[in-house]
């Protein structure tokens, strides 16, 4: 959906290139995939925050009532 696609919450500028900051790049990847693993340490609440301004449904709660320290790293 290109809501999504192009929502710039998330996303800096650097050297005119446009890269999702970690907590994006996890928000997206569970849109898309919601069962995805994450290895590494994720901040769940910007996550959430994220997915609230893109308006993706929010986190699976078995993430985020777990607190599991799992991201891509």
């Amino acid at each position: 959906d290109e809501r999504f696609l192009y929502n710039p919450v998330g996303i800096t500028l650097e050297n005119g290139v446009q890269k999702a900051t970690k907590e994006r790049a996890v928000a997206d990847m569970l849109y898309f995939n919601p069962k995805f693993h994450f290895d590494g340490s994720v901040d769940w609440a910007a996550v959430k925050e994220i997915q609230k301004a893109v308006e993706y449904p929010l986190t699976p709660s078995r993430y985020v009532a777990s607190q599991v320290n799992r991201c891509i790293t």
